[in-house]
């Protein structure tokens, strides 16, 4: 009977797992990762809207490498909008612009092979008229070696950051096509890390 202790409690112990918010202190990790990117000057500030789609939609994490029994939730309209509403990009964007609007929409959202890939279509509008309507899509960095190493304690950190590297991504291409538009846009020099 003593033998089949061990055995069990190592069984029970491997099949309990955990299940991570990843978005729940996301602010921390945007705190900790400021000054990583340079928003234009703007001649208006963007007011931007995520869609209730987005907002509601999460994506489960599941690894192997990380804990088999172990889930972390991502919920991407949340971290976009907390990424919006960073240092980095308040100057761009708010909610209070009465006329240069900027609408997210989720087309959809991975973490597979230990790094995001996203797809968000944005529309720009300015006083009801369209001048920007496009799907743009990334993949972010890969964080194979920080999970290799790390494990299920490293796991949150790598969504966080391979997810905050492909929102960048988005948003520099954004601003890019926005400059080239000459939607609002004062000057604008990209530094993403």
């Amino acid at each position: 009977m003593k033998k089949l202790i061990l055995p069990i409690l190592l069984t029970m112990f491997a099949a309990s797992g955990c299940t991570t918010m990843v978005a729940n202190d996301y602010p921390v990790y945007l705190t900790k990762n400021q000054g990583n990117v340079s928003v234009p000057s703007m001649k208006k500030v963007a007011s931007y809207t995520i869609t209730n789609q987005t907002m509601n939609h999460s994506f489960k994490v599941k690894s192997f490498m990380a804990g088999a029994a172990n889930a972390w939730i991502v919920e991407v309209g949340e971290m976009l909008d907390m990424t919006l509403k960073t240092p980095d990009y308040s100057p761009a964007f708010s909610q209070n612009s009465k006329s240069l609007r900027v609408k997210f929409d989720l087309e959809s959202y991975e973490f597979k092979n230990f790094q995001t890939y996203l797809s968000l279509n944005v529309k720009v509008t300015d006083g009801g008229k369209e001048l920007l309507s496009k799907t743009y899509s990334t993949i972010g960095k890969n964080q194979s070696g920080k999970v290799v190493m790390g494990g299920a304690f490293a796991m949150k950190n790598a969504v966080q950051q391979s997810t905050k590297f492909a929102i960048d991504d988005i948003l520099s291409q954004l601003l890019n096509d926005m400059k080239n538009k000459n939607i609002a846009i004062v000057k604008f020099i990209p530094s993403f890390s």
